[in-house]
């Protein structure tokens, strides 16, 4: 007999929305994560000639979907030097903003905009780009720690 309870459509172990990384060198990345933002590994789903195909890490309580790019698929990773002016930016809470900047400068990251006190917000905010020696998603990350 057919089993009577239908899946969830929204896992419980998923936000609505979650971001996935299209990047080249996606083994790099996520040990790159898991440095800089303490992510661990959910799942990897290994690739040919040792990309990831698929790849989930929990930062937190959100998940972030990492894949190695795949031309034949349709997707396809930030150039070399990252995009100019890109269109968005994900924004990460950590506890310690200027330790989460300096582990990601000291792993190749190119820092954009050093940490600074916002007037106009309660939170600590830098803005910075990871990119150079094996550059695994060349996006613009924000890091913030609330500070009231």
């Amino acid at each position: 007999m057919a089993p009577t309870t239908k899946p969830k459509p929204i896992p419980d172990s998923y936000r609505r929305v979650t971001p996935c990384l299209i990047v080249q060198g996606g083994v790099k990345a996520l040990a790159f994560y898991a440095a800089v933002f303490g992510a661990t590994e959910r799942m990897r789903f290994p690739g040919p000639g040792d990309t990831v195909a698929h790849a989930e890490v929990q930062i937190g309580d959100s998940v972030v979907i990492i894949e190695d790019e795949v031309p034949e698929r349709g997707t396809k990773a930030p150039p070399p030097g990252g995009v100019a002016g890109s269109p968005f930016s994900l924004f990460i809470y950590v506890e310690d903003v200027d330790a989460a900047v300096a582990r990601a400068v000291e792993l190749g990251a190119t820092l954009q905009r050093p940490p600074r006190t916002s007037s106009t917000a309660t939170a600590t905010v830098t803005s910075w780009t990871r990119s150079g020696m094996d550059g695994p998603s060349r996006r613009t990350w924000r890091t913030w720690r609330r500070r009231s």
